[in-house]
């Protein structure tokens, strides 16, 4: 039977005596009445249907909005109130002698308490509760597949960490309340899977058994089939019986003429009370008791047993126990002994179908009852089922396997993950705690670069003054997994430093339906706006807050290469962004992914984010790459830490010098020849032919020739006393030519030529910086101070060598500027 809408809803109001109290009245929000079923935000489960899925039948919609009137029963105190929690709002302005207001239950899914008191008296007199349903249509399916994962999970972790000889079958959920509420949550899901059903069915239907011969006397007459051992009966002295003269052995064996009265049969028999089946038996009858021991630590107290949250668990628990009670009246299991030993190394509960799944799940039920989870109780403390939380431990779980898959880790993840310091062993793993220990790897090809990665949780990227160090440019933010990747040849500190470190993160968002719900259309042009300053909506919409914060991550934290959204889309719906990856790689970039669970707990679209990964490893193993190009220079540039040159009046051309629509290079990578003219006859030969000359040597090779030479832009010409001829000559094409000097005097050279190789400009004056004039003393400090600090030039001292060829920045001549 679907469920109905309500408008308005009816919640009784009980004592702990089960007497009506006060009926609440629930109003959905405006605008729903077109709405139908479960999409309505206001809906009612018939009893037997709520029952089954263990949750109220009257329910709410996560993040809606209700109005709420508060109606005592007559003879009922006129001053009854609800108790303002969990989104609960009493308002003012109520009509007297009636409470009401406003219940928005944020994100929390699951049961919400309410609890009736008088004005003033926080006591409870009467609680009811209703139910809390995600927005997604499917998020019961989600919620079971991602617990039976992590409770398969967290068995492995700790069967990983302990020998299996030293496991020890008890717990503390008698005497701490959350354990409970784990163990009894792992089990409910555990029972109410198809697996365990489908095990038990498979037992019932093909048993283990064991077939044994039995020897049994009896008449000759009654029928049996004849054995090896009968003809040696036939000869056996004794008690014998006649032959008729018509019986059909008369007539074969003339000389029979008696048999024996009586022979001594082999029957076998089909035994079912076998130690494989005794130990199915015990599974169910344990499961059975825990339930019961359970039942009866909640209701032993009858206030407490009123408690919303004790009467989701006590009615649950009963349901279960019927289930099982069931279950154990089938088939052969009835007659089965209770176990002598625990057949744990038997082969066919370890291989047989239905014995294997139920002996994996009895090992882990005791496992789980062992591991205290500290960040299990956000997911469904209190009756709550909040799979969004769940959904970002399960992805945890699902990011770690991808990254143990790619890169070689040393560390197993139960001593990353589980602590054994004291009491119960410990799962480190809390939604807003950084997990301090990172998953560590290598990535090693048989050529090429090598990198280190760790995968860490909850990160927290705080602020940092010194852009060398890993951090916030600003405030501190914490992504919910971060990857970070980097040249083994480095350290960390030493990668972050450079520049050589990539971080990329991502962020699971469970109530995101669609990568268009962050990011927009395709073809949409929409600004995104703060809609809570125009509507009741707070800000934390997915378009407004899940796409800034994918920015701030890319911004904020420096050295970041990516920041990506995990959702739990239908497969194929995520993927990444073209348009918004930086340059044409895959690095830097924003995005979106689909990721949903599966009723089984597996991932369904990690293909498209394991081929992505993919991407990113040898996009960084790649030092080709415009990223490692911009990443470098960035270091660079924060290494150098050169304050401005000023450079008065003159303008700086914003093109190439070299013409084309490129923009000009950074006066810091534009590289100046400074040339030596020895008299004025030379300038003036420079001016007019277009040509000007550096010597190279007075034998090939004899001199070092910069490798700035070659991306020259400009020449600067000096000659004796310091003096410097005013303004540039600007290259009319890239690079040199080389002459001898016979062939530099051919060109109509004013000069000895004395050298023997020449390097030669073509050359024109560069009307920006005609007007503008050198100091000769700063120029020759320039000169010495740059090429001091670049490390492939050996020293040129002045003086003799002064018409050999010199190089500088265009940022460092400007400091030499009238």
């Amino acid at each position: 039977m679907p469920a109905e809408p309500q408008n308005p809803a009816q919640v009784d109001c009980r004592t702990p005596q089960g007497r009506i109290l006060a009926r609440l009245y629930l109003w959905p929000p405006r605008r729903s009445e077109t709405l139908a079923g479960e999409e309505h935000p206001l809906i009612r489960w018939p009893d037997v249907e709520a029952q089954a899925r263990s949750e109220e039948p009257i329910q709410l919609r996560e993040r809606g909005r209700y109005v709420y009137r508060l109606e005592p029963e007559p003879g009922a105190p006129a001053d009854l109130v609800l108790i303002e929690e969990r989104g609960i709002t009493r308002n003012p302005a109520a009509s007297h002698g009636v409470d009401g207001g406003f219940i928005e239950p944020g994100d929390q899914c699951g049961v919400l308490p309410l609890t009736v008191a008088r004005v003033g008296d926080p006591t409870p007199l009467a609680r009811a509760s209703v139910e809390v349903r995600s927005m997604k249509m499917n998020y019961r399916e989600h919620y079971r597949g991602m617990l039976n994962h992590i409770a398969e999970q967290c068995a492995g972790l700790l069967l990983d960490s302990r020998a299996p000889t030293r496991l020890r079958l008890s717990s503390e959920w008698r005497t701490n309340r959350a354990a409970l509420e784990q163990q009894l949550e792992f089990l409910r899901h555990a029972l109410e899977a198809p697996t365990f059903r489908g095990a038990v069915d498979e037992v019932l239907r093909n048993p283990h058994r064991h077939l044994e011969d039995e020897r049994e006397e009896r008449s000759i007459s009654r029928p049996f089939k004849a054995g090896k051992e009968f003809a040696r009966q036939i000869a056996r002295a004794g008690d014998r019986v006649a032959l008729s003269e018509t019986h059909p052995l008369r007539r074969l064996h003339p000389m029979l003429t008696t048999l024996p009265a009586r022979v001594t049969v082999t029957t076998r028999t089909d035994f079912l009370d076998t130690p494989e089946n005794r130990f199915v038996k015990m599974v169910l009858v344990e499961f059975r008791d825990f339930l019961a021991e359970i039942g009866a630590l909640l209701g032993h107290n009858r206030t407490e047993a009123a408690k919303p949250e004790n009467v989701r668990l006590i009615r649950e628990v009963t349901r279960l126990r019927g289930t099982l009670d069931s279950l154990l009246g089938r088939g052969f299991l009835p007659d089965v002994s209770r176990p002598e030993m625990l057949p744990l190394g038997s082969p066919v509960l370890q291989r047989k179908a239905g014995y294997r799944e139920l002996l994996h799940l009895w090992l882990q039920f005791h496992v789980g009852a062992q591991l205290a989870w500290e960040g299990g109780q956000d997911v469904w403390q209190g009756g709550a089922r909040n799979a969004a939380t769940l959904y970002e431990y399960w992805l945890f779980f699902q990011l770690e396997a991808l990254f143990r898959a790619k890169f070689n880790c040393a560390a197993p993840l139960h001593s990353v993950l589980v602590e054994n310091d004291a009491g119960l062993p410990r799962l480190k793993l809390q939604r807003g705690l950084e997990l301090r220990t990172p998953i560590g790897g290598v990535w090693s090809p048989t050529a090429g670069r090598n990198l280190s990665a760790e995968f860490h949780f909850n990160r927290k990227f705080g602020r940092r003054t010194d852009h060398r160090q890993r951090g916030s440019w600003t405030r501190g933010v914490q992504p919910d997994y971060t990857i970070s990747i980097w040249p083994t040849e480095f350290t960390k500190g030493q990668a972050e430093e450079t520049e050589a470190m990539v971080h990329i993160h991502f962020d699971a968002k469970y109530r995101v339906d669609f990568a268009k719900d962050v990011f927009g259309e395709d073809a949409s042009d929409e600004v995104i706006q703060d809609r809570a300053e125009s509507s009741r909506e707070k800000p934390t919409s997915a378009k407004y807050a899940d796409l800034l914060k994918m920015h701030a991550y890319r911004d904020a934290i420096r050295r970041t290469g990516g920041a990506y959204v995990l959702y739990p889309g239908n497969a194929g719906d995520g993927r990444r962004f073209e348009e918004f990856t930086g340059f044409h790689e895959v690095l830097p970039g924003l995005g979106a992914f689909a990721i949903r669970p599966r009723l089984d707990g597996t991932a369904e679209g990690m293909d498209d984010l394991r081929r992505f990964l993919d991407d990113v490893i040898q996009h960084l193993a790649n030092r080709t790459t415009a990223r490692e190009r911009a990443s470098f220079h960035v270091a660079e540039s924060y290494t150098l830490r050169e304050d401005p040159v000023p450079y008065g009046t003159l303008i700086l051309s914003e093109r190439d010098a070299l013409g084309g629509d490129y923009r000009a290079l950074p006066p810091a990578e534009h590289h100046v020849v400074v040339a030596w003219y020895n008299s004025p006859d030379q300038l003036a030969w420079t001016l007019r032919e277009g040509i000007t000359n550096v010597r190279l040597g007075d034998q090939p090779g004899a001199l070092h020739i910069p490798p700035e030479m070659a991306s020259a832009r400009h020449v600067l010409l000096r000659t004796h006393g310091g003096n410097v001829a005013p303004g540039l000559f600007r290259l009319r094409a890239p690079g040199y030519r080389v002459f001898t000097a016979e062939e530099l005097r051919g060109s109509g050279y004013p000069g000895r030529a004395s050298g023997e190789i020449y390097a030669v400009f073509e050359v024109s004056e560069d009307p920006e910086y005609a007007c503008h004039e050198w100091n000769g003393a700063i120029l020759m400090d320039v000169l010495e101070e740059f090429e001091a600090r670049m490390k492939h030039r050996p020293a040129v001292p002045l003086g003799r060598t002064s018409p050999y060829p010199r190089v500088l920045s265009l940022r460092e001549l400007l400091k030499a500027i009238r």
